[in-house]
């Protein structure tokens, strides 16, 4: 998979289970890049965080950064009310904060796009933290109006993703995830990372949606 550059900032393995649950670019060779457009870093329901459109042979990311999930949208207050009480009520008592982020990908013409989400810097030297952090990822697509499950293919289900740590290095490695999505249509990546282990509350990673063109 390709990327240009990427901003630092979101196992089972591929294989992973299932779990229930709820810009930077390169050129095109024909038209000018597409920059994904930021609707609203802290959106909430159903709306987007941001968008992109498909034209041709193009890569495009948004990133949402743990300082805007833990800050500005108030999402460690929620981790620690979802740790002691439940997403339900966490969601209920904190409306602003979603953690989950979500990318909508217009695809126009090419037959096949790499869809996904990275986290190249965790913020821990620690290997049982690290372990114990994880990407959430899931892809839908938008049929008639209405988002439908497309990987995996139950919706509300998403797959489970857990950095390993390099052990030489004392770091936790990056974690970069992506499913193919073949031909045009409208689609949306949904993402979160979780930093470390509930019990503490550490709260969110920042995240970098991504989607490469493919041959």
């Amino acid at each position: 998979m390709t990327k240009t550059m990427m901003i630092a900032s979101i196992l089972c393995g591929l294989t992973a289970c299932a779990v229930d649950g709820e810009p930077d670019h390169s050129s095109a060779p024909t038209v000018d890049p597409v920059f994904s457009t930021v609707l609203d870093k802290c959106a909430t329901g159903d709306n987007a965080n941001a968008t992109t459109t498909v034209l041709d042979f193009q890569d495009d990311t948004y990133t949402r950064t743990a300082t805007t999930i833990d800050t500005t949208c108030g999402c460690a207050a929620w981790q620690v009310d979802m740790n002691a009480n439940g997403a339900a009520q966490a969601n209920q008592d904190y409306p602003s904060c979603r953690p989950w982020t979500y990318f909508d990908v217009a695809i126009q013409e090419l037959p096949s796009n790499d869809l996904g989400a990275n986290v190249s810097n965790w913020g821990t030297t620690s290997k049982t933290e690290c372990e114990n952090s994880e990407l959430d990822l899931s892809i839908e697509e938008n049929v008639n109006g209405t988002w439908i499950a497309y990987w995996p293919t139950t919706l509300n289900h998403f797959y489970v993703f857990h950095p390993t740590f390099d052990a030489t290095t004392g770091s936790c490695n990056e974690l970069d995830k992506a499913h193919t999505v073949t031909g045009a249509g409208n689609y949306r990546v949904k993402a979160r990372a979780i930093r470390g282990l509930d019990q503490y509350n550490h709260g969110y990673a920042g995240v970098v949606m991504t989607q490469s063109g493919t041959l």
